[in-house]
């Protein structure tokens, strides 16, 4: 059975950043095994606090783009929201797009696009526990895990060659479906 998936990159030329966006849509998802997907991780991706609205998506991106690796505590969002609003950065601006730019291919069409505060408003999102993958592993981890109507959302933020939560969940994924370290899909080829 072909698996797919779907993933989006931005890239700000300006800051030298890229937000990459992988879309696991409700079947594929369907097909993972539940040490895949608790409680507490997501394709080996480890869950922090939950987010409590569409501007903490934003909170989170931009403390990303600021360089922190930590996760949050339920207060971080708190502290994060004042520091976006009153800057009218590049880091800002670019936080602010990811979140509410129209720009996450869902369903099984890639022509088919919402945003993540639209898809956040239909289930749950958390911050990705950047500390634990920042120290164990060679990625810039503090990102966003979606879980909405049976899909899954992963969104990092990479500068230049480091790596992101999208590398770690591709890697889940791969394994969780059975396909060879080597495979491409199709239109990769």
């Amino acid at each position: 059975m072909a698996h797919q998936v779907f993933e989006t990159s931005v890239f700000n030329r300006k800051l030298v950043a890229e937000g990459r966006m992988l879309f696991v849509p409700r079947d594929v998802s369907a097909e993972l095994g539940p040490s895949e997907v608790s409680g507490e991780t997501v394709l080996g991706v480890r869950l922090g606090v939950p987010i409590p609205d569409a501007e903490g998506l934003v909170d989170v991106l931009y403390a990303s783009l600021q360089g922190r690796v930590y996760t949050f505590d339920a207060e971080s969002f708190g502290r994060w929201r004042p520091r976006w609003q009153q800057d009218r950065s590049e880091e800002s601006l670019f936080a602010k797009e990811l979140v509410f730019g129209e720009r996450v291919p869902v369903q099984t069409s890639p022509l088919r696009l919402d945003s993540m505060a639209s898809l956040a408003s239909k289930g749950e999102a958390y911050v990705t526990n950047g500390a634990e993958w920042a120290y164990h592993h060679p990625l810039q981890a503090l990102g966003v895990v979606l879980l909405t109507q049976g899909s899954l959302l992963f969104v990092g933020l990479s500068r230049m060659a480091r790596r992101t939560i999208i590398d770690a969940a591709e890697y889940r994924l791969r394994r969780a479906l059975g396909l060879p370290d080597d495979w491409l899909p199709p239109g990769d080829r």
